[in-house]
C-alpha cells in the first residue's frame, strides 16, 4: 500500500523493555507506505534508542538488535543485590519525595531534623535516613545500581552513527538537565559517534539504577522523569520541525498528549491494544518479550493506522 502524508512527524514514548512495540508499529509504518512521509523522529529513553534506528531506516538491524537482546546486556551490577536492599530502605523512608527533589534542585539534601516537632519513632527514622540513606541516594544517583557499560555497548552496536549522522530524517532525543529539572532536546544529525552514545545513555539515565550521564560537561537524567521530564516528546517536531501531522506511539494505555499545548496539529495515537508489562515490562530485555511486543505493535499499527492513509487518499 502506497499512502503519502505531507511531512508526518513521529513521537516514540520511553518504556525500556517495552520499546520493542515501537519496532513493530515501525514494520506497519513501511508496509503502510506511511514511513516515506516521516520528516522528523522524536523520542525519550528508549524512545529516543528507537528513533536514532528508524532514522537510519534500518528496520531488519533494528528488528536484530531487539531480538538479541538479552537481560544480560543492559542490567549488571556486581552490586545489585546490595544496591536493590538499599533502594528498599530508602523507598521506605519518611519524606523521600520532597528529599529527592531538594537533592535535584540543588545537588544535596537538607537536614532533615529541620524545625520540626517529631515522636521518638520518628526521629530515630530520620537520623537514620540523614546518616544512612542519604549518602545513599546521593551515591544511586549518580553511580546506579547497573552499569551504564551494557547501554553504551547496546547504542555502539545498534546504531550507525555515520548513517544517522547524514540521514535527511531529523531526529532528536530529550534528557533532563539536572538541577533546572527541564528536558533538554538533542538534534543528532550531524554529531559524532560519541555525541550520539552519551546523547542516548543521558535520555535512558534512569534514577538510582542507572547513573547520571553527562552531555556537553552538563549532567542528565532519563528525561521521562516525572513529574519533569517529557516521556513522550512532541514539543521538537512541532516547534522546531513544524509538523502538522504527527503520529504518537504510546507504549501505555494510561499515557497521553495534551492536545490542548499543540491547537495547530493534528495528532493521530497508537495504544497498545494489551498491557506491554507494566513496571515489570520496563526491564524485560528477553528476546521472547520482545518478539511478542514488535508482533503485537505491527497488528495495532496496522489496525490504528489505516485510517490515517484512508484520510489522506
Amino acid at each position: 500500500m502506497i499512502c503519502a502524508v505531507e511531512k508526518l512527524g513521529l513521537v516514540l514514548a520511553g518504556g525500556g523493555g517495552k520499546g520493542a512495540y515501537e519496532i513493530g508499529v515501525w514494520q506497519a509504518l513501511r508496509e503502510l507506505g506511511l514511513e516515506q512521509s516521516v520528516a522528523a523522529v522524536s523520542g525519550t529513553s528508549v524512545g529516543a534508542l528507537n528513533a536514532a534506528l528508524f532514522a537510519t531506516g534500518d528496520l531488519e538491524r533494528a528488528r536484530t538488535v531487539w531480538r538479541d537482546l538479552s537481560p544480560g546486556h543492559i542490567i549488571f551490577s556486581p552490586d545489585r543485590d546490595k544496591a536493590e536492599a538499599q533502594i528498599t530502605q530508602l523507598l521506605s523512608s519518611p519524606g523521600l519525595g520532597q528529599r529527592f527533589r531538594d537533592f535535584l534542585h540543588r545537588g544535596s539534601v537538607p537536614d532533615p531534623l529541620a524545625p520540626v516537632s517529631v515522636g521518638a519513632a520518628a526521629s530515630t527514622a530520620l537520623f537514620f535516613l540523614r546518616d544512612r540513606l542519604l549518602p545513599t541516594l546521593s551515591q544511586l544517583l549518580m553511580s546506579g545500581i547497573i552499569s551504564a557499560d551494557g547501554l553504551g555497548e547496546m547504542i555502539d552496536g545498534a546504531v550507525d552513527c555515520a548513517r544517522l549522522a547524514a540521514s535527511p530524517v531529523r531526529c532528536y532525543a530529550t534528557c533532563l538537565r539536572i538541577p533546572r529539572l527541564k528536558p533538554e532536546r538533542f538534534l543528532l544529525n550531524g554529531r559524532g559517534p560519541a555525541d550520539i552514545r552519551a546523547i542516548l545513555q543521558a535520555s535512558a539515565a534512569i534514577p538510582f539504577f542507572f547513573p547520571m550521564a553527562e552531555v556537553e560537561s552538563r549532567r542528565y537524567l532519563d528525561g521521562g522523569l516525572p513529574p519533569w521530564g517529557d516521556n513522550v516528546p512532541v514539543q521538537p517536531l512541532c516547534e522546531l520541525e513544524g509538523c502538522r501531522i504527527i503520529l504518537v506511539v504510546h507504549l501505555s494505555g494510561s499515557s497521553k498528549v495534551e492536545a490542548n499545548l499543540f491547537p495547530d496539529v493534528k495528532l493521530v495515537e497508537v495504544f497498545p491494544s494489551a498491557e506491554l508489562g507494566g513496571p515489570a515490562g520496563t526491564f524485560d530485555f528477553t528476546a521472547k518479550g520482545a518478539r511478542w511486543r514488535m508482533e503485537l505493535g505491527y497488528r495495532d499499527g496496522v489496525e490504528q493506522l489505516a485510517g490515517l492513509c484512508l484520510s489522506q487518499s
